[in-house]
């Protein structure tokens, strides 16, 4: 069995071995008008979260504003072979999160490389 350290990568992408694919990152900036406590905000958070995930099959996190109460920074990746996929399923699933009355998104990017 070939090592790590002992792996021809340019021979092995000539042969096909190494796949091409497309990373896509969409990250969202939600306010979140109801939320009283930070109790009311993570109920929110983990069920916008939770529903992208399985709804898309994407990963997900909280990655901004965690001590804010009424702002949350969120972030979902997909990769795929295929880069119109990618940013298809990411820009489906905010407008999913955009059709979510318990919060407003107020800033979202998505990067596909």
């Amino acid at each position: 069995m070939t090592e790590p350290d002992e792996l021809d990568i340019p021979q092995l992408q000539e042969e096909g071995a190494v796949c091409d694919y497309a990373l896509g990152v969409l990250t969202v900036k939600l306010r979140i008008p109801g939320a009283q406590s930070l109790k009311d905000k993570r109920h929110v958070v983990k069920s916008t979260l939770a529903n992208v995930r399985k709804k898309f099959s994407v990963s997900a996190a909280e990655i901004d504003s965690l001590d804010n109460l009424r702002l949350a920074g969120l972030a979902f990746s997909f990769v795929a072979n295929d880069r119109r996929l990618v940013n298809s399923v990411l820009s489906k699933a905010l407008d999913y999160i955009e059709s979510n009355p318990e919060s407003e998104v107020i800033a979202h990017e998505i990067d596909v490389s």
